[in-house]
């Protein structure tokens, strides 16, 4: 059942009340597993309990830690039979999926079956939308044994968790639903019922069942464009800043599998805006300890080179019992800190361990059980290895360096060639900023989320940064080949491009040109323009004006800062001579041309170019009525 926003903050009155006071659960129902949380997200989470027998399963919910101002919801409850959980029982599997909550503010909850309360009051937090945070990375682990249980330990010890990867091979020797209830939920139960568990499957969690217990028993994030027999066995989700995306790696030898996923994940790291990109999957592709298995080698040749084509930052892996930490790769060749992609081996979970000979790719590895955290800050992921005693054995700092792409200075209007003096110009790179923010006031400030832009030595206003992209305002008085440098926390980049006099590009708004009426409101064909109407259009590019103006500051209003340039429109191929063109009052380096819609053009969809100087722009569709 989905518990909403509105239903949590509904006035007790309004709510259908049930005792927040339980009973003992019946002699004769016996939890099977404890209360777990799942896809946790900024608006939402799942808790999973279940039981070996029938009942009606409810989750008390509240921003209180007394439970008080509740609201009780109804899970939803699915049944497993004996035959196939081979339990000697049934599990009944009860699921509450809230929505509507806060991001990054606590919860607690309680669970119970049949009005008897099954758990203790547990509290989780939502996802943050920014900001920093901590997990754990784990994997190799589900064997009951002493390792497993001191690892686990150490786990429980570790401050401010947000959420825990496991890296594959949940359980050991082969997956059931006894070994997956007593050596993964069993042991961790009280970690997961406070931070999400995000899995992937390793070669153990598929052998005789394909993953089929491992799939029943996790509810894991909705994977949109999966096929439907692959669901649960590769999916995404982000987390503040962090963009995370799960394969599986079991699949690497079977191209009818294998070819969707990557196609999948390509696209879904090609969408993603988040700053930082981490992906996790069981076998690793960069060690010498098995030598060149099949598996290790088509992970190198088919995963590898789509970890470099999106710049993900940070690949965790498992597989082999150990701790590993790659140098920054690249094509499989060694990289210059700050570039390529780190791969880091955690599979000493509680597994039998292996020895690691020497190999080309690592800069660290120790043989010893341990787990990972990783935090995330602003600029910087910062991992760290911990044995199973609670000793540091590696860290290391990943600081990303900035990189432009390729022809990536354009213009800030339509992202063509062609930058203008005074005009708005787009950067386009990796890890140009680690967070998304755009100007609040003027004058534009010179640096937004500690990155700044020169031309040359002069610092430009910043009207917002991005990990991907930049708009930075050129100065009015400076024309020729200008050395752009982007400056972040962790380096710099830069390019040179030539400034022109004038480049006019017309700004676009909700997929059509920001051409305005005289009432206004924007043109658009279901909006079309009337002969003789005074309209405005919006652009960058129109070079130096008439007036002294601070770059960067509010524009005048009176007297205007007129265009130095001539400025004309042409409409289906006929000039206009504006009423204005210059600076658009109020504003910071926006442009505005006035002009009057001709009577003599008729009815119809004309193109429409603003020329200025040597330069003009693309056209625009113009619809008249």
């Amino acid at each position: 059942m989905t518990v909403s926003r509105r239903t949590l903050l509904a006035a007790a009155a309004k709510l259908a009340w049930l005792p927040l006071g339980g009973r003992l659960l019946s002699a004769a129902q016996r939890m099977l597993r404890a209360p777990s949380l799942h896809d946790v997200t900024v608006d939402g989470a799942t808790v999973v309990w279940g039981t070996d027998q029938r009942g009606v399963a409810r989750l008390t919910v509240s921003r209180r830690a007394d439970l008080q101002q509740a609201v009780v919801a109804t899970a939803t409850t699915r049944e497993y039979g004996s035959m196939e959980t081979r339990l000697g029982t049934a599990l009944f599997q009860h699921e509450v999926r809230m929505t509507g909550l806060q991001p990054g503010t606590e919860y607690f909850y309680r669970a119970s079956v049949d009005g008897a309360d099954v758990s203790a009051i547990w509290s989780f937090r939502t996802a943050p939308r920014t900001g920093p945070f901590r997990f754990l990375v784990f994997g190799d682990s589900g064997t009951g044994l002493n390792d497993q249980r001191n690892v686990a330990a150490q786990m429980r010890a570790e401050r401010d968790l947000a959420l825990a990867i496991h890296v594959g091979d949940v359980v050991y020797p082969t997956p059931t639903f006894q070994r997956y209830l007593d050596y993964h939920f069993g042991v961790y139960a009280d970690l997961m019922a406070k931070i999400p568990f995000y899995p992937c499957l390793g070669n153990h969690d598929v052998l005789d069942d394909h993953g089929a217990a491992y799939l029943a028993l996790h509810t894991l994030p909705p994977d949109e464009g999966v096929p439907q027999a692959m669901r649960g066995h590769y999916y995404s989700f982000d987390w503040g800043d962090v963009h995370f995306v799960a394969l599986d790696t079991n699949e690497i030898l079977h191209e009818a599998n294998l070819a969707p996923m990557i196609e999948w994940a390509d696209r879904d790291l090609t969408m993603t805006r988040k700053a930082w990109k981490i992906a996790f999957w069981h076998h690793a592709p960069y060690d010498s300890l098995r030598g060149e298995h099949r598996e290790q080698t088509a992970v190198r040749e088919r995963l590898a080179p789509l970890m470099d084509k999106h710049g993900v930052h940070l690949v965790l892996v498992g597989h082999h019992h150990c701790y590993q930490r790659t140098h920054p790769l690249i094509g499989g060749k060694r990289v210059e800190a700050g570039r390529g992609t780190v791969y880091v081996t955690s599979g000493g979970g509680g597994a039998g361990l292996y020895p690691i000979p020497p190999n080309d790719f690592n800069a660290a590895g120790v043989s010893d059980h341990h787990h990972c955290t990783v935090d995330v800050t602003r600029g910087q992921l910062r991992v760290r290895a911990v044995r199973h005693n609670g000793q540091e054995m590696d860290a290391a700092v990943i600081a990303p360096l900035p990189a432009l792409a390729e022809n990536g200075i354009v213009n800030g209007a339509t992202f063509e060639a062609g930058v203008a003096a005074g005009g708005v110009m787009s950067v386009f790179g990796r890890n140009l900023a680690f967070e998304t923010l755009g100007f609040s006031t003027l004058p534009l400030p010179t640096e937004l989320a500690g990155v700044r832009v020169f031309a040359g030595e002069r610092a430009l206003p910043l009207l917002f940064v991005s990990p991907g992209q930049i708009n930075a305002l050129l100065p009015l008085d400076r024309t020729g080949d200008t050395r752009v440098r982007v400056v972040t926390p962790n380096g710099a980049a830069e390019m040179s491009v030539n400034v022109l006099e004038t480049a006019p590009a017309i700004f676009r708004y909700n997929g059509h040109a920001a051409i305005t009426r005289s009432d206004g409101s924007q043109v658009t064909p279901s909006n079309p323009v009337f002969p003789g109407e005074t309209l405005t259009a919006y652009l960058t590019g129109l070079g130096r004006v008439h007036q002294p103006v601070q770059i960067g500051a509010a524009a005048p209003f009176s007297p205007a800062a007129e265009a130095m340039a001539r400025v004309s429109v042409v409409l289906d191929g006929s000039p206009i001579t504006p009423s204005f063109a210059g600076l658009s009052p109020g504003s910071a380096g926006l442009y505005q041309v006035n002009f009057r819609a001709p009577y003599e053009l008729g009815s119809g969809t004309f193109g429409l170019r603003i020329r200025a100087g040597g330069g003009q722009s693309s056209p625009v569709p113009l619809p008249i009525s």
